[in-house]
């Protein structure tokens, strides 16, 4: 094994952990207050990346004039939303990252890793996080030592902003407040989405051993400890889907998911359900990003800005709430604007249309999936693991159709 491919296998490993260096330059700041998603930050998995890159000596490859001019008309597309953003800084660190991640995801296609051994490290990652979820849930508070070198952070059930859930036994007489596992990422909802796609690609491997069973078994209830509703039930939709995949017809299941992501992203079927602050809060960040897109409707605000101008767009009441909206979406298009959405639409169509001559559709189920988390979040764009795990997941589905 050549000493590159070490490297990518410890980034596998190492992806759900946080440990990282962070650094507070102006432009990291809204309203006076210090914002995580604006912050360069040098994480263990950046240097792992780099790393692998370094080692790794790409072999030579025909460049056609259809690629030159996709790249070329991609850079200049590139230069526009960072010289016209509202703010450029953030802009230019948050394309740095997207070209980190996309050579990456350009080294795992090139030299096609063997699926059963990144399978078996994504099966040991996941072990060791729900693990860690599972212990933090008995406890109710972080486990600390060591586990701080892994980007656990300290935290327990008084903490301002933890995560928390009002459980019932069957009455509402008797309720108690529980701690929210996080494991080593920052919110237990990333968790969730994390278990999920490691579950989908360990099925997907088809080599079912002890550990495989016994990391999934324990991924699940750690998945269940969450306590993410969405997730829980994106969850049950990937089991199905993976378990009818052998079926021969298999319109009514892609078109089941694809109605089902788009009834997650309506405000009206939240309030019907559900009128809690953090629904109403959200869809306020949703309206706040289209009325964002109306306003840089070609090209956005600029990748990564999308905070810098929340306070614009926000209502006072909900200042305080400085985070981008739930839906990959939603914030694609009023970071990017129609130009940029247009190319990631493209792109992931052209994907699409080569996963589903596959005889295996778990590839492409994976894929459907992930898109369907990121209806209800925005980490996959916007968070160190999500970005990793985004690029994983779409390089993997190269891989798949390629090889």
């Amino acid at each position: 094994m050549a000493l590159h491919q070490l490297f990518f296998y410890l980034t596998i490993l190492l992806l759900p952990t946080q440990l990282g260096l962070h650094y507070w330059p102006d432009w990291a700041l809204v309203l006076g207050r210090r914002i995580d998603y604006l912050s360069p930050t040098l994480f263990l998995t950046d240097i792992t990346i780099m790393i692998t890159l370094l080692l790794w000596i790409c072999s030579p490859h025909t460049t056609t004039w259809k690629s030159i001019v996709i790249y070329g008309t991609f850079f200049i597309y590139i230069v526009c939303n960072i010289y016209f953003s509202v703010s450029p800084y953030v802009v230019l660190f948050r394309w740095t990252k997207i070209i980190e991640f996309c050579l990456f995801g350009y080294y795992i296609i090139q030299t096609k890793p063997s699926l059963k051994t990144t399978s078996l490290f994504i099966t040991i990652a996941m072990l060791y996080s729900s693990l860690i979820a599972i212990t933090q849930f008995a406890l109710q508070h972080s486990i600390g030592g060591i586990f701080w070198y892994l980007g656990e952070r300290s935290f327990d059930l008084s903490t301002a902003g933890i995560a928390r859930v009002n459980w019932c036994w069957f009455t509402t007489t008797r309720c108690v407040e529980l701690l929210r596992p996080y494991g080593t990422f920052p919110h237990p909802n990333v968790l969730a989405g994390f278990l999920i796609i490691s579950i989908c690609i360990c099925l997907y491997n088809r080599k079912i051993n002890f550990l495989t069973v016994f990391s999934m078994t324990v991924g699940v209830i750690a998945l269940i400890l969450t306590f993410s509703r969405s997730a829980w039930v994106i969850g049950a939709i990937s089991m199905c889907l993976i378990i009818f995949s052998k079926q021969k017809r298999r319109n009514w299941i892609i078109g089941l998911l694809v109605f089902i992501g788009l009834l997650f992203r309506l405000p009206y079927f939240y309030s019907l359900f559900n009128q809690s602050e953090s629904v109403i809060i959200r869809n306020e960040l949703s309206i706040a990003a289209i009325e964002m897109w109306k306003s840089y409707p070609l090209i956005g605000v600029g990748f990564n800005a999308f905070l810098s101008q929340l306070p614009t767009f926000l209502s006072s009441r909900y200042i305080f709430f400085l985070q981008p909206p739930h839906s990959i979406y939603l914030l694609l298009l009023s970071e990017l604007g129609i130009i940029g959405v247009t190319f990631v639409g493209w792109l992931l169509y052209t994907l699409i249309t080569k996963l589903l001559q596959l005889p295996n559709k778990i590839p492409l189920v994976i894929l459907l999936i992930y898109g369907l988390l990121g209806t209800i979040d925005h980490y996959p764009l916007t968070l160190q693991q999500g970005q990793l795990l985004t690029t994983l997941v779409i390089a993997l589905s190269f891989f798949s159709y390629v090889k």
